[in-house]
């Protein structure tokens, strides 16, 4: 892949060399990764609900919440990227308008 790729984000005229994107990518899923155990803990049996809930409010429960719906969000255009079927699913559900390069 060239080096010059780079990803212009809508109007905002933001951009990001695809290369970056990847290596974020390659992040991110080494995060998840990582924290997969650890949620599997706190929703096992091995914790009480009351632990739970204090874990909830010792990290914030807006915090847990509004990251929930960010990483579902992030799942579904994830989910479109993997095909141009998905992609039209997607954009079809959600009326999106897709960037002009």
């Amino acid at each position: 892949m060239p080096k010059d790729r780079n990803l212009q984000l809508g109007t905002v005229g933001a951009v990001m060399p695809e290369d970056d994107v990847i290596v974020l990518l390659d992040n991110l899923s080494s995060l998840i990764a990582k924290l997969g155990p650890y949620l599997d803990y706190l929703l096992s049996d091995a914790l009480t609900p009351a632990q739970r809930r204090s874990f909830r409010e010792h990290a914030g429960r807006a915090r847990v919440f509004d990251l929930s719906n960010e990483i579902y969000r992030f799942g579904e255009r994830m989910n479109a990227l993997c095909s141009e079927t998905a992609r039209k699913t997607m954009i079809d559900k959600h009326s999106i308008k897709h960037v002009q390069r």
